[in-house]
């Protein structure tokens, strides 16, 4: 059995760490960001600036959440 050097162990780490980051995309892929937010001003803003600037970047449809704090916990999956 021959022995690995840490140089050869820590090349090996890193390519592993590398070939995590190149992923295949998933098949069914589901092109919607569903954004939580407060109404008033910050719905205003989502939906003038950034939303339109992601759809137009990503390809994705951006659909607003709007509520309150309470509402966002039971929301998330």
């Amino acid at each position: 059995m021959t022995k690995l050097t840490r140089r050869q162990t820590l090349a090996g780490m890193g390519a592993l760490s590398a070939a995590g980051l190149i992923g295949m995309p998933a098949i069914a892929q589901e092109k919607t960001l569903i954004v939580p937010t407060l109404g008033g001003v910050w719905e205003q803003f989502w939906r003038s600036t950034i939303a339109p600037a992601f759809e137009k970047a990503s390809g994705a449809k951006v659909t607003l959440d709007v509520g309150n704090g309470r509402v966002f916990g039971a929301n998330l999956r």
